[in-house]
């Protein structure tokens, strides 16, 4: 009622910290719980971003990415337990990067990364010259650019974009700067006469001139027209890039519409995955959803997609991984895909005869998620996802059985494989519930499959005594269908339980962790101030549901939450209520859920079918109205997020999504919500969160909110993270 709401509204308080707006969070932290969370707030981890190799085919060290500022930047490891030099210096992270791969290029000393401006997800892509500490950005400072490789000779590379139409991942290859190819293409380059005026070279700002008008727009000269059916669709769907304030070079400096071309736009999502060995070809792959995708060669100078595994129409959806040409002078294919079968298995393709061979990994009825093959083309490494661990094999490609050993890797995720250019050493990344991330590199000893770790990075963990930090268990429940009469569905989760009893031996407290994705998968890895500091220092258990949708556990479960049935996972979080209900060790009275991203969304529906049995709602930029969340979201992103969700221009689907979404029914929301938000947010933009703010709101219900001004989808600096942490 409108008193309601006006007493609602008269209570908020609103505040501004720095680029942090908050309505009615408390800021008087008490200072035991401020001083010891900071702790777990000054932990890093580092990963492995690429070798830098010399001309001798060996290596001068590695770039990582790890934080010692307020977020996460490119650094340089020389050797084992070396100093972490730091290369960029950004107040936006810098988490992707690659190095030149081959010693024998001019650009040996360079590598290429990406990163965006206030997490609005709009990357561009730069150049970094080790040799000199300058960098140079190579995309024109619109649209959204990831996905870039180098090219085998380390002369080009390839990246996807969508500054054509803001909406189609298109592909580009550019030259790189100073490069022989690109200067042949631009300028045209003389020795220096004895009356050159070789200041301008020596002083490159001095005359810079000032410009505040905002980068031009991609002119188009590059690209194919499109025919009017086309154009006429996809002026409907696009949306006005994010402004970027990137300085653009100069042409003299580097001029991206001359020196890269755009060489595929068909429409959709398409990324080049791999170089062919002579560089000649580029693998690529297209995405129309997390469970069907295509993979094709493109011939670089003809252009000509030739499609790999091609299948006829009506077959059952296949879905590709990881995919990389072969490098022992045969011309195939290796790719991991689930063509037949309810895993992503490993499979070697004949590009001669158009043929697959059989499984490598047949036996493991788990998805093969990365892999690295050697530089000689001889050893494959490739890890398993085996009930949310990683397990790690080496192949012998060389034998005529494909002799294969599984590898002693310590329990945990690993995020990295990349051998070292000697062919017999590499770098894995590991992560566990007990270290934060760490490159080691493994070097073989003895039989085949063995190795000894050599670690190379030794990130901090804030002084904690790792020893204290929970290790979680497996467990398995019952959720309210059967996968046969009589057998019912079970749900995977890891459980957290502190290690100590509480005061009076009473129950603990829960906290349900929900991923988001949906297509994603909870994996147990160092999560400190968002589960350890709960059950370390709180006496807080953690349970982590991976609910149908999740993947890991095979294409059908992938599928079990598709559009009419998206409340079905919603269904699994109450099965894990009734779970929690007849543990006698957790007090099912005090139970707290939080998510973000499609978890956030998970997080609201909760609260709307089990406020009874929820305490409060801790919710991160999720999703409360789908019809709305689908028009508002990034043009590039709307149709792949149809094809999970539904798509919401169907009448009959959009009454369904009416009907589900939270902000429909925050009447049964009767329980104190925290929502969390980033103002730059391409994927779940702030509107989605501001409305249910005030619709709870508006019902009288408590509502902390904060906004990050300067954050997308999700936190990435750390004084905003710690502030949110601390609330």
């Amino acid at each position: 009622n409108k008193s309601g709401m006006d007493a609602a509204v008269a209570e908020v308080k609103r505040e501004q910290q720095g680029n942090l707006c908050y309505e009615n969070v408390p800021t008087n932290i008490p200072s035991q719980i401020a001083q010891r969370l900071e702790q777990y707030q000054n932990v890093r981890a580092c990963g492995f971003r690429g070798w830098h190799m010399n001309a001798v085919g060996g290596v001068e060290g590695m770039l990582v990415s790890t934080r010692f500022g307020d977020s996460s930047q490119i650094h340089y490891v020389r050797e084992p337990a070396g100093y972490r030099k730091q290369i960029t210096f950004f107040e936006d992270p810098v988490g992707v990067a690659d190095m030149c791969p081959n010693g024998d290029s001019p650009h040996r000393n360079a590598f290429l990364y990406s990163h965006d401006q206030g997490g609005n997800e709009q990357h561009q892509l730069f150049y970094y010259d080790l040799t000199e500490g300058t960098y140079v950005m190579l995309t024109g400072g619109i649209g959204k650019n990831s996905d870039f490789t180098w090219s085998n000779k380390g002369d080009r590379f390839v990246f996807t974009s969508t500054r054509r139409n803001t909406v189609d991942h298109d592909l580009y290859i550019g030259q790189l700067p100073h490069s022989a190819a690109a200067s042949t293409s631009t300028t045209t380059t003389t020795e220096p006469s004895a009356t050159t005026d070789t200041s301008a070279a020596a002083y490159p700002l001095f005359n810079t001139k000032l410009q505040f008008d905002s980068p031009a727009t991609d002119s188009g000269s590059d690209s194919q027209p499109d025919s009017d059916s086309q154009a006429s669709a996809r002026s409907t769907k696009g949306k006005k890039a994010i402004p970027c304030s990137f300085p653009v070079p100069p042409s003299s400096v580097y001029d991206y519409t001359a020196a890269q071309k755009l060489i595929l736009s068909e429409g959709g999502l398409w990324t080049a995955v791999d170089w062919s060995p002579d560089d000649s070809k580029l693998l690529v792959k297209r995405t129309e959803k997390a469970t069907r995708s295509f993979l094709y060669v493109l011939d670089i100078e003809t252009q000509k997609l030739t499609q790999i595994n091609a299948k006829p129409a009506g077959s059952p959806d296949v879905a590709y991984g990881r995919s990389r040409f072969a490098k022992d002078g045969k011309n195939g294919v290796f790719f991991t895909c689930d063509d037949g079968s309810e895993f992503r298995h490993l499979y070697y393709y004949d590009l001669d005869s158009m043929t697959i061979n059989a499984s490598l990994t047949e036996d493991i009825p788990w998805d093969v998620s990365i892999y690295d093959i050697s530089p000689k083309g001889d050893k494959l490494m490739f890890l398993a996802n085996e009930d949310g661990m990683s397990k790690v094999y080496l192949i012998d490609l060389a034998s005529p059985s494909h002799t294969r050993a599984k590898v002693d890797v310590p329990v945990g995720q690993i995020t990295n494989l990349t051998w070292h250019p000697n062919g017999q050493e590499i770098a894995i990344t590991l992560n566990s519930s007990r270290t934060p991330g760490d490159i080691f590199v493994y070097k073989p000893e003895g039989d085949f499959g063995s190795y000894t770790p050599v670690q190379w990075t030794f990130s901090e963990v804030g002084g904690l005594d790792t020893e204290r930090l929970v290790i979680p268990s497996l467990i398995r429940f019952d959720t309210f269908d059967e996968i046969e009469p009589g057998k019912k569905r079970q749900i995977p989760a890891f459980y957290y339980k502190p290690q100590h009893p509480l005061p009076d031996n009473r129950p603990y407290p829960v906290l349900l962790y929900i991923h988001g994705g949906p297509e994603s998968q909870y994996a147990p890895s160092f999560v400190g101030r968002s589960i350890q500091f709960y059950c370390v220092e709180l006496g807080v258990a953690v349970i982590a549901p991976n609910v149908r949708g999740s993947t890991g556990y095979g294409k059908t479960y992938v599928t079990l939450d598709d559009v009419y049935k998206r409340e079905d996972s919603v269904k699994d979080i109450g099965a894990l209520l009734d779970w929690i209900a007849k543990q006698p060790e957790l007090d099912s009275q005090r139970v707290i859920v939080t998510g973000g991203s499609y978890g956030g969304y998970m997080v609201l529906a909760s609260m709307v079918h089990y406020s009874d049995r929820l305490l409060a709602g801790i919710e991160r930029f999720g999703i409360s109205n789908f019809n709305t969340f689908l028009t508002n979201t990034a043009g590039y992103r709307a149709d792949l997020r149809r094809v999970e969700y539904g798509d919401e221009r169907i009448p009959e689907v959009r009454e369904f999504f009416e009907r589900i979404s939270p902000l429909n029914h925050v009447d049964k929301m009767t329980k104190p919500m925290f929502v969390v938000q980033g103002a730059n947010d391409p994927r779940v933009p702030a509107s989605e969160s501001e409305q249910m703010v005030r619709a709870i709101r508006a019902h009288g219900v408590p509502v902390w909110y904060l906004l990050a001004l300067d954050e997308g989808h999700g936190f990435a600096k750390k004084k905003n993270i710690n502030f949110y942490s601390n609330a």
